[in-house]
């Protein structure tokens, strides 16, 4: 039932209430007091009561057409609409019917749940691209964190541009305690997003040999400015591997180094190597003073 036709049904039940319990207003006491009065009014008094009189009846019939006009054309609307709303119920079995009987009402099924899947794909990818969002202003302030943390190990370098120039001093003697004065040999210290990036660089470092002695230089020129500071343990330890195909001179001369360094500095070198590792003197000054332990 639609609002129009309870707001009808409504009205309609009021008019008949009101039909039902109008009753006509009783001035029949008035004339025993004009009849009282009767000497002391003129003809004329007698006259516009009679007048009072028509006028209310006549009002009281205007009233109940009135709300018989009105009483008719409710329920004439209320059943106006109870038949458009059956014809076009018949209507709607009748197409129904066709689309049965065609095959479009098994089409049209089709078709809503077609739109059902594709209303549940875009909430889907409403979700995604809510996540997404998110994802990407956690992206950004990440980025804005790497940023920050770039400042500050910049900051941190500068005030630490002592420490830094002692172990790239320490890092070039090492390398050329090794090679000899002329080899050329640095450290660069950049501040990334993925954190603090030391290279070691030597000059002509292409073989593998070199390549290993360079990560020996950098790990012991650390490993000295770190203890100097208090900021590491008075010892650094190499597996054997590090030696892998280096000349047993160099590995011997490497091997003094340590030992000498550590010496100095009041530390331990220490590396874990085979019997089958351990240099065999070529010459004299190729013996590493170095103090091997079996722990066999």
């Amino acid at each position: 039932m639609s609002n129009a036709d309870i707001a009808d049904q409504r009205n309609l039940e009021d008019v008949e209430t009101a039909l039902t319990s109008e009753t006509d207003v009783d001035i029949g006491y008035l004339r025993p007091v004009f009849e009282e009065v009767e000497i002391m009014l003129p003809d004329h008094v007698q006259h516009r009561f009679s007048e009072v009189q028509s006028f209310h009846e006549a009002v009281i019939r205007n009233r109940r057409h009135y709300r018989e006009d009105e009483l008719r054309e409710t329920r004439e609307r209320l059943q106006e609409r109870k038949e458009k709303r059956r014809v076009l119920g018949t209507e709607q079995q009748e197409i129904l019917k066709q689309l049965s009987e065609g095959g479009a009402l098994e089409s049209l099924e089709i078709l809503h749940r077609a739109v059902a899947a594709k209303e549940a794909e875009l909430a889907a990818l409403s979700q995604r691209i809510e996540a997404l969002e998110d994802l990407e202003a956690t992206t950004q302030d990440i980025k804005q964190a790497r940023a920050d943390l770039v400042q500050k190990m910049s900051r941190d370098l500068v005030e630490r541009r002592q420490q830094e120039a002692e172990v790239s001093t320490l890092f070039l003697e090492y390398v050329r305690r090794l090679y000899g004065s002329e080899r050329s040999a640095y450290l660069t210290f950049v501040a990334t997003e993925t954190g603090l990036r030391i290279t070691p660089v030597i000059d002509h470092d292409a073989s593998s040999g070199i390549g290993r002695m360079k990560i020996f230089c950098f790990d012991l020129a650390m490993a000295v400015v770190a203890h100097r500071y208090g900021r590491a343990p008075d010892f650094l330890v190499h597996d054997g591997y590090l030696y892998d195909g280096v000349d047993a001179r160099q590995v011997a001369h490497a091997l003094d180094l340590g030992a000498e360094v550590a010496r100095d500095e009041n530390m331990q070198y220490i590396v874990t190597m085979t019997p089958t590792m351990w240099p065999r003197p070529l010459h004299m000054d190729s013996t590493p003073t170095a103090t091997p332990l079996n722990l066999g």
